[in-house]
């Protein structure tokens, strides 16, 4: 897979849209976001790309749907 994008502009476009997302899902599931973190990542093989960690606080059950719903997307 290749990008046509620099790192750093498609680095930025992952923060956008995961901040965008994340806030919605949060606001809906009622969970809190306690920390963001953005990086490269990577796995086995495959090439470097801009990726992100979330961590979240809440009920069990609402946690849940939060970590669903971001699987789903």
């Amino acid at each position: 897979m290749s990008y046509d994008l620099p790192y750093e502009v498609s680095q930025r476009v992952t923060q956008d849209v995961t901040r965008a997302v994340v806030d919605d899902l949060a606001r809906e599931t009622g969970v809190t976001v306690t920390r963001e973190g953005y990086g490269p990542g990577g796995y086995l093989d495959y090439p470097v790309v801009p990726s992100g960690q979330i961590k979240v606080r809440g009920v069990p059950d609402a946690v849940g749907n939060f970590i669903d719903s971001i699987g789903y997307l």
